[in-house]
């Protein structure tokens, strides 16, 4: 039976709206009585990702609108840079974004971590955030990879080997690698085919020497996509583990509906 909330214990809850290029998409958590959650994705107007488009969703969905205890803004986009904090200054803030994304004309922003060695700093559309900002609440707008990298990093504290750290989902792929415990990449591809996946995976492995006999390569993300690229990588890398974050850290929606990791990790940030 699917759980649907009494919107009117909303400020009890928390929301949390996760946009895509291609999706919009809501989770509320009722953290009272025992915990329990619902996760909607909504089809945009026209299929894109446009101020317009996620106005109209929200006003069509009148239960985003009202006061929630939390509610925050997660922003999956190809656009974000990690840098040591030591380098982030007001002055010169938006340069090197600038520089890896000549096309960025958005919204600047900047997440911390719990170790405040980097900062993750990206952009989002500005009329979005000024729309989301303006009618709702929010509280925090986060990078999808933040929240994802705090948990690799406190993941790459076991164990004396290298970890190539991979997410999946239907259309893209993260990944990042700790040498014992310092980040030496974190990268994201975008891709149509399953070959492809496997290939950046691979060809990533490769090009950053790890061993394929000690050093271990972690897929977490969607389990069908996992299930099938699994055998084919296992041919060549022989320490291949499943990775799940652990179920205390976030409300499984009633339905089973599978939730992105980001959203599994996002208590994680600071």
């Amino acid at each position: 039976m699917q759980y649907i909330p009494d919107y009117k214990k909303s400020e009890q809850y928390n929301l949390s709206i996760r946009l895509s290029p291609n999706g919009f998409s809501f989770y509320v958590v009722d953290p009272v009585n025992g915990g329990a959650a619902v996760y909607e994705t909504l089809l945009l107007p026209q299929n894109q990702l446009t101020a317009s488009s996620v106005e109209e969703l929200v006003y069509r969905n009148e239960q985003l609108l009202l006061p929630f205890k939390r509610t925050e803004i997660i922003v999956v986009s190809p656009v974000f840079s990690l840098i040591p904090i030591s380098l982030l200054s007001e002055e010169k803030e938006t340069e090197l974004l600038s520089f890896l994304f000549p096309e960025m004309n958005g919204k600047y922003m900047v997440n911390n971590f719990r170790k405040n060695d980097m900062v993750n700093q990206f952009a989002m559309d500005e009329a979005i955030y000024n729309f989301l900002t303006r009618t709702l609440s929010v509280t925090r707008v986060t990078h999808y990879i933040t929240p994802i990298l705090e948990y690799f990093i406190e993941r790459s504290k076991f164990g004396n080997y290298s970890k190539l750290y991979v997410n999946v989902e239907s259309d893209r792929l993260d990944l990042f690698c700790f040498n014992r415990n310092q980040l030496v990449l974190a990268n994201s591809f975008p891709f149509q085919q399953l070959n492809d996946a496997i290939y950046f995976i691979l060809y990533s492995w490769e090009k950053l020497e790890l061993n394929q006999i000690n050093d271990e390569l972690h897929i977490c993300g969607d389990s069908g996509l996992r299930s099938r690229m699994v055998p084919h990588i296992a041919k060549y890398i022989q320490r291949v583990l499943p990775l799940n974050p652990p179920t205390s850290w976030y409300v499984a929606p009633a339905d089973n509906k599978p939730l992105p990791l980001d959203l599994k990790t996002l208590s994680l940030c600071v």
